[in-house]
């Protein structure tokens, strides 16, 4: 799915289709008769939190983007598209909006569309920040102090234990499997086949501080 009208414009969700073509009521008019189809979105990003896939990157790509509804997409170009998503996913971090409640959070609910998804509990990012604050539990930095307030309460939160090795439903505690981290931090985190430790990456970073 791709947002076409305001700024940042780009691709902001993935899915499938789960239903055959049906007609219904056009939204504008119960007058007329449209075609639709049910779709499951294993991806939705909001562009006042996570990078887009917007338009600038994909210009390599010789596709019309701009269009006014659904558009058909050649193997090839879908290809590219899949390339270009599959990296955005892996450096951005997709969290819902932050609520903090006092409760057994359960996490990791799967699915498996093209690639392997685990759902995040929307209450854990906010129960980990109240307790541990938003400094980088690697590298220290404080957004709020290096930007003023462009920074303040902007961070990742990190699984100690990533869900996609987990491969389950499991009970989530915040306070022992969350820790705030910086997006260079949690981008090195899952450079390696096995995610490392917070304990090795620190002393990765401050060996190679000199």
């Amino acid at each position: 799915m791709i947002r076409l009208g305001v700024q940042p414009k780009g691709i902001v969700a993935s899915g499938y289709v789960d239903s055959k073509p049906f007609k219904e009521q056009h939204f504008r008019s119960d007058k007329k008769f449209t075609n639709y189809i049910k779709v499951k979105f294993d991806c939705i990003l909001d562009s006042e939190f996570n990078n887009i896939l917007e338009i600038e990157y994909l210009s390599d790509i010789k596709f019309q983007w701009f269009a006014q509804s659904a558009k058909t997409i050649s193997d090839s170009v879908a290809k590219k598209i899949e390339i270009y998503w599959t990296e955005l996913a892996k450096s951005s971090s997709i969290y819902p909006n932050e609520i903090i409640d006092n409760k057994t959070i359960y996490e990791g609910s799967f699915s498996k569309v093209l690639v392997n998804k685990y759902e995040r509990n929307p209450e854990a990012r906010q129960i980990c920040l109240s307790q541990y604050g938003y400094s980088c539990s690697v590298c220290s930095i404080n957004f709020e102090n290096v930007y003023g307030d462009l920074g303040k309460k902007f961070i990742h939160v990190h699984h100690i234990k990533p869900l996609s090795e987990i491969q389950e439903t499991y009970i989530v505690n915040p306070l022992t499997d969350l820790v705030p981290v910086c997006p260079n931090c949690h981008a090195m985190f899952h450079r390696s086949q096995n995610t490392l430790s917070i304990s090795k990456l620190r002393e990765i970073l401050n060996r190679n501080k000199q």
